[in-house]
Protein backbone atom coordinates (compact mmCIF):
# COMPACT_ATOMS: atom_id res chain seq x y z
CA UNK A 1 0.00 0.00 0.00
CA UNK A 2 1.46 3.91 -0.80
CA UNK A 3 2.38 5.26 2.43
CA UNK A 4 -0.23 7.91 3.98
CA UNK A 5 0.79 11.64 2.26
CA UNK A 6 2.22 13.79 5.84
CA UNK A 7 -0.22 15.60 7.51
CA UNK A 8 -0.04 19.40 6.96
CA UNK A 9 -0.08 21.05 9.85
CA UNK A 10 -3.49 23.37 9.18
CA UNK A 11 -2.63 27.18 8.55
CA UNK A 12 -2.90 29.43 11.60
CA UNK A 13 -5.42 32.06 10.64
CA UNK A 14 -4.26 35.51 10.00
CA UNK A 15 -4.76 37.99 13.36
CA UNK A 16 -8.04 39.04 13.45
CA UNK A 17 -7.65 42.99 12.61
CA UNK A 18 -9.30 45.50 14.66
CA UNK A 19 -12.61 46.68 12.81
CA UNK A 20 -13.65 50.56 13.58
CA UNK A 21 -16.66 50.17 15.87
CA UNK A 22 -19.51 53.09 16.13
CA UNK A 23 -22.24 52.86 18.31
CA UNK A 24 -25.41 55.28 17.96
CA UNK A 25 -28.23 56.30 20.30
CA UNK A 26 -30.43 58.90 21.58
CA UNK A 27 -32.58 60.03 24.41
CA UNK A 28 -35.40 62.25 24.72
CA UNK A 29 -36.02 64.91 27.75
CA UNK A 30 -39.21 65.89 28.99
CA UNK A 31 -40.79 69.52 28.01
CA UNK A 32 -38.30 72.54 29.30
CA UNK A 33 -35.89 70.03 31.19
CA UNK A 34 -32.42 68.76 31.47
CA UNK A 35 -32.64 65.89 33.47
CA UNK A 36 -32.06 62.30 32.13
CA UNK A 37 -35.48 60.15 33.34
CA UNK A 38 -35.02 56.80 34.19
CA UNK A 39 -36.47 55.52 30.65
CA UNK A 40 -33.52 57.72 29.07
CA UNK A 41 -30.97 56.14 31.32
CA UNK A 42 -32.02 52.43 31.13
CA UNK A 43 -31.51 53.40 26.91
CA UNK A 44 -28.07 54.77 27.72
CA UNK A 45 -27.07 51.50 29.80
CA UNK A 46 -28.79 49.23 27.07
CA UNK A 47 -27.34 50.86 24.32
CA UNK A 48 -24.11 52.71 24.86
CA UNK A 49 -22.82 51.28 28.45
CA UNK A 50 -22.83 47.56 27.96
CA UNK A 51 -20.81 47.91 24.45
CA UNK A 52 -18.18 49.57 26.19
CA UNK A 53 -16.38 46.74 26.65
CA UNK A 54 -16.56 46.22 22.57
CA UNK A 55 -14.19 48.54 21.99
CA UNK A 56 -10.20 48.24 22.29
CA UNK A 57 -9.39 52.28 21.45
CA UNK A 58 -12.27 54.08 21.93
CA UNK A 59 -11.34 57.50 20.67
CA UNK A 60 -14.47 59.78 21.70
CA UNK A 61 -17.76 60.09 22.46
CA UNK A 62 -19.85 62.94 20.70
CA UNK A 63 -23.01 63.88 22.34
CA UNK A 64 -25.33 66.79 20.67
CA UNK A 65 -28.18 67.96 22.74
CA UNK A 66 -31.13 69.55 20.94
CA UNK A 67 -34.35 71.41 21.49
CA UNK A 68 -37.76 71.92 20.03
CA UNK A 69 -38.31 75.52 18.71
CA UNK A 70 -40.60 76.46 21.94
CA UNK A 71 -38.84 79.45 23.62
CA UNK A 72 -36.10 81.99 22.30
CA UNK A 73 -32.63 81.30 20.95
CA UNK A 74 -30.57 81.66 23.79
CA UNK A 75 -32.91 79.68 26.20
CA UNK A 76 -32.83 77.09 24.14
CA UNK A 77 -29.33 77.41 23.47
CA UNK A 78 -28.00 76.18 27.12
CA UNK A 79 -31.20 73.98 27.53
CA UNK A 80 -30.05 71.84 24.48
CA UNK A 81 -25.86 72.04 26.19
CA UNK A 82 -27.50 71.70 29.64
CA UNK A 83 -28.73 68.11 27.99
CA UNK A 84 -25.72 67.20 26.66
CA UNK A 85 -24.11 67.69 29.68
CA UNK A 86 -26.42 65.53 31.71
CA UNK A 87 -26.08 62.59 28.96
CA UNK A 88 -22.04 63.02 29.51
CA UNK A 89 -22.17 63.43 33.11
CA UNK A 90 -24.50 60.18 33.41
CA UNK A 91 -21.77 58.22 31.14
CA UNK A 92 -19.26 59.60 33.50
CA UNK A 93 -20.68 57.86 35.86
CA UNK A 94 -20.83 55.01 34.30
CA UNK A 95 -16.86 54.51 33.74
CA UNK A 96 -16.53 56.55 30.72
CA UNK A 97 -13.22 58.47 30.14
CA UNK A 98 -14.26 62.01 31.04
CA UNK A 99 -11.59 63.49 28.55
CA UNK A 100 -12.98 61.43 25.69
CA UNK A 101 -16.47 63.29 25.70
CA UNK A 102 -17.29 66.17 24.32
CA UNK A 103 -20.67 68.10 24.10
CA UNK A 104 -22.55 70.63 21.83
CA UNK A 105 -25.44 72.27 22.84
CA UNK A 106 -27.73 73.27 18.93
CA UNK A 107 -30.59 74.97 20.64
CA UNK A 108 -33.17 74.87 17.74
CA UNK A 109 -30.86 76.03 15.15
CA UNK A 110 -30.50 72.70 13.14
CA UNK A 111 -27.10 72.69 11.36
CA UNK A 112 -26.13 70.63 8.68
CA UNK A 113 -27.80 67.64 7.65
CA UNK A 114 -29.36 67.70 11.51
CA UNK A 115 -33.20 68.70 11.09
CA UNK A 116 -35.88 68.52 13.31
CA UNK A 117 -36.96 65.12 13.66
CA UNK A 118 -40.93 66.11 13.99
CA UNK A 119 -42.29 69.03 12.37
CA UNK A 120 -45.32 70.20 13.91
CA UNK A 121 -48.25 72.87 12.38
CA UNK A 122 -50.21 72.04 15.95
CA UNK A 123 -52.02 75.49 17.23
CA UNK A 124 -52.91 74.63 20.71
CA UNK A 125 -49.85 74.70 22.96
CA UNK A 126 -49.97 71.45 24.87
CA UNK A 127 -50.60 69.29 21.54
CA UNK A 128 -47.58 71.81 20.13
CA UNK A 129 -45.47 70.70 22.99
CA UNK A 130 -46.72 67.11 22.80
CA UNK A 131 -45.77 66.29 18.57
CA UNK A 132 -42.40 68.15 19.19
CA UNK A 133 -41.17 66.05 22.02
CA UNK A 134 -38.76 63.95 19.62
CA UNK A 135 -36.75 66.93 19.13
CA UNK A 136 -35.83 67.22 22.81
CA UNK A 137 -33.30 64.88 22.52
CA UNK A 138 -29.80 64.42 22.93
CA UNK A 139 -27.47 62.09 20.45
CA UNK A 140 -24.74 60.12 21.39
CA UNK A 141 -21.94 58.56 18.78
CA UNK A 142 -19.29 56.29 20.34
CA UNK A 143 -16.39 55.96 18.03
CA UNK A 144 -13.14 53.75 18.13
CA UNK A 145 -12.17 50.09 17.20
CA UNK A 146 -13.63 47.24 18.10
CA UNK A 147 -11.52 43.94 19.89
Amino acid sequence: APAAAPAHAPTPPAAAKHKPLRVFSHVLFAFDKSALDTTAQDRLDREVVVRFGEFSDLRFININGYADRIGSVPYNQKLSQRRADAVKAYLVRQGANSSKIETTGYGKMYVGSTLPVAQCSQKERKALIACLAPNRRAEVEVLGTGR
